[in-house]
């Protein structure tokens, strides 16, 4: 039997951004500006919408080394921007980055619509930059010859940099891991819009909240680093930050293994030895964890899928406290319960709900002289068979309400922390795994005390630790005054028992098998 508690408490120019004078390699190749003479915006069509105007654009945005590397060394792209008829002018441009292969000749993607509509919604001017990165990319040096899209283009060049430097000159080779370039495009984006709402006499805030889902949530978090124009971001499906130790967390979780969804970086060994000073130096390049201190002064909302088969929901405990602390608090994680890495379009236009509410307080905040952000903290307890987390909420003047929830699921058994949607059978075949996070109502409570903490808590009994793992966390779905939107937040997972069960692993033992 296992035994839930409830329990709820009441009380009453571009230059680099860094504040460093010294730029790091990320920046040094991000604002420069050898291949300005390549950027062009060009004008395809203007496309009227249901109280918006679309400008598509083709848009050439870098060049990337030269077809000795590869066979897309100008990269470019379509680019929509949309202005609102209710266009608020005092509110930051919405910047998202999608996917998207250059032999399509469809401008359009599902987040097309999402975004134009968002617009309406935000009341402020929305970007969708598509070919991020631009795809597919076949590589002269690549034994395999293939046509590399997505993951294997990142694992390749991860590849590159870790084992070929010396076919680079002047230390190029920094610049080959295609987050670079990808991080560069987007940048080179901000200028080009800023260009042409200058150009068209349109009125607008010269600030940006950044978003992308995946690899393009990876370049969130990196343009956010360093671009002072970039004020909030909102990366989703992608918390992969302090990447060595949550490789050493995963492989623990999943029983000595990798997830099936890092098989390009198996097959290319970009994830080999991982605990060397080579791997290190390519972190400290790509990782989001060496710009924590760059998040300084922004506001951020971390989407995460709790099945997802790529990062597993305690890889923010790498990293969160430190985020929470250099951000003053007003950093906040907004997990998706039942979906795997690839959100559904229902849940999509959900989640952006949501970002819409985060977009309307940070609004308030910028033109407040005292802070409009809620703090939210927790703090999680457990043993060999329970789990406890207790929540904190406060500053909560723009809130009449917080409605608790409390998310769980368990494992198969005890050989794995594992609640991806599917997993890699002994056979090689992927066999959907049919996890589903439940959902317990803890309780609401109405804030009428403006100065007051207000906490909740949630225990987790497992009487059955020996035979598998629970995982749970605290929803808090805070209810603005005068209005039905919420601002949904989130803890991070707790696991009963919180022990692993397998050793960890170092440098080339982490990386024998995939699951």
């Amino acid at each position: 039997m296992i035994l839930k508690i409830l329990l709820v408490f009441f009380c009453l120019g571009y230059a680099s951004t860094n504040i460093n004078t010294k730029q790091t390699i990320l920046e040094k190749y991000v604002f420069s500006e050898f291949d300005r003479s390549i950027v062009k915006l060009d004008l395809l069509q203007v496309l009227p919408g249901n109280g918006f105007q679309t400008y598509l654009f083709n848009f050439t945005s870098l060049q990337w080394f030269t077809r000795r590397l590869s066979s897309r060394p100008i990269w470019w792209h379509y680019l929509l921007l949309t202005i609102p008829y209710n266009h608020d002018k005092t509110r930051p441009i919405f910047y998202y980055i999608d996917a998207g292969s250059n032999n399509e000749t469809n401008p359009f993607s599902i987040y097309t619509n999402i975004i134009s509509s968002f617009s309406v919604q935000c009341k402020c001017i929305t970007v969708l930059h598509r070919q991020i990165p631009n795809q597919p990319i076949l590589f002269p040096s690549d034994p395999t010859g293939q046509n590399r899209t997505e993951d294997a283009i990142i694992a390749y060049t991860l590849k590159l940099y870790l084992e070929n430097k010396q076919q680079f000159i002047d230390e190029t080779y920094n610049y080959v891991p295609l987050l670079f370039p990808m991080t560069k495009a987007v940048r080179r984006g901000f200028d080009e819009v800023i260009k042409f709402l200058n150009y068209e006499n349109i009125k607008f805030t010269k600030k940006f909240v950044v978003s992308g889902t995946s690899k393009r949530g990876w370049t969130t978090w990196l343009i956010s680093a360093i671009d002072r124009r970039v004020t909030a971001f909102v990366p989703i499906v992608y918390d992969m930050v302090n990447i060595a130790k949550n490789l050493h967390r995963g492989y623990r979780s999943l029983g000595g293994a990798y997830t099936w969804a890092f098989f390009d970086y198996f097959a290319t060994g970009s994830f080999l030895n991982i605990d060397t000073l080579n791997h290190q130096r390519l972190f400290q390049l790509v990782d989001p964890y060496y710009y924590l201190n760059n998040y300084a002064g922004k506001q951020i909302y971390l989407v995460t899928a709790m099945n997802d088969q790529f990062f597993l929901p305690e890889n923010t405990k790498s990293f969160w406290k430190e985020l929470s602390t250099i951000t003053n608090y007003k950093a906040y994680i907004r997990r998706v319960p039942n979906s795997g890495h690839n959100l559904s379009e229902s849940l999509l236009r959900e989640v952006f709900s949501n970002v819409k509410t985060f977009f309307d307080l940070i609004k308030l905040e910028t033109f407040s002289s005292q802070r409009i952000l809620p703090y939210f903290t927790w703090n999680l307890e457990n043993s060999e068979n329970y789990g406890l987390i207790r929540t904190a909420l406060s500053n909560i003047n723009y809130f009449d309400s917080v409605l608790y929830k409390a998310h769980y699921a368990r494992t198969i058994d005890r050989s794995r922390i594992d609640f991806r949607i599917a997993f890699l059978t002994p056979n090689s075949t992927l066999q959907p795994s049919g996890f589903r996070w439940n959902q317990d109502i803890i309780g609401k409570q109405l804030l009428k005390e403006e100065n007051s903490v207000y906490k909740a808590g949630y225990k987790f009994i497992n009487n059955f630790s020996t035979k598998y793992y629970i995982g749970f966390y605290i929803e808090a779905d805070l209810k603005l005054k005068d209005s039905n939107e919420t601002f949904v937040i989130c803890t991070d997972v707790d696991i009963v028992p919180n022990v692993y069960h397998v050793p960890d692993c170092f440098n080339r033992d982490c990386f024998t098998r995939l699951i």
